[in-house]
């Protein structure tokens, strides 16, 4: 992992405030590194560690893409607190339809664009998901989804 250059690290805070509302602050006694395409975000001090064999550290943010970026949804459930842009808020029922997998239909509330949105349910982030002309299309990975009770039976 090597450190963000400045100009990438302005670029993508930059991104992070336009695109959610997510203050650059937040991001001020962190160390923002990039292995491939992600964004990785960690501590000063633990940044500043020389132990051999570190292959990581901290957490990832972000992947980079032609498009700009795509946030991941561990990020979302730490920042999405600050975000004041492109938040949907949903009911505890969609919340859990959410988390399951599923798509949700699209607010009629919404003058959003299309593109990511965080969502969030008694203001708590629970991911992001894709909002398109249709609804907005679940990104929440299948590691992390919860399943249905009776699924849960059938495996004991």
């Amino acid at each position: 992992m090597k450190p963000l250059a400045l100009h990438e690290k302005k670029a993508f805070l930059r991104w992070i405030k336009e695109y959610f509302g997510i203050p650059s602050s937040l991001f001020e006694d962190k160390a923002l590194f990039i292995r491939g395409r992600d964004i990785w975000m960690t501590t000063q001090e633990a940044a500043e560690t020389t132990l051999p064999q570190i292959v990581r550290c901290g957490m990832r943010l972000a992947r980079k893409n032609r498009n700009g970026y795509r946030i991941v949804t561990p990020a979302i459930q730490y920042l999405g607190y600050f975000a004041t842009q492109r938040v949907i808020e949903v009911s505890p029922q969609a919340a859990e339809r959410y988390i399951r997998g599923e798509d949700l239909p699209l607010p009629h509330s919404t003058t959003l664009p299309k593109g990511q949105v965080i969502i969030r349910t008694h203001g708590r982030p629970l991911g992001f998901g894709l909002l398109t002309e249709k609804g907005i299309k679940n990104q929440i990975s299948r590691a992390l989804r919860i399943r249905k009770a009776q699924e849960d039976s059938k495996e004991i």
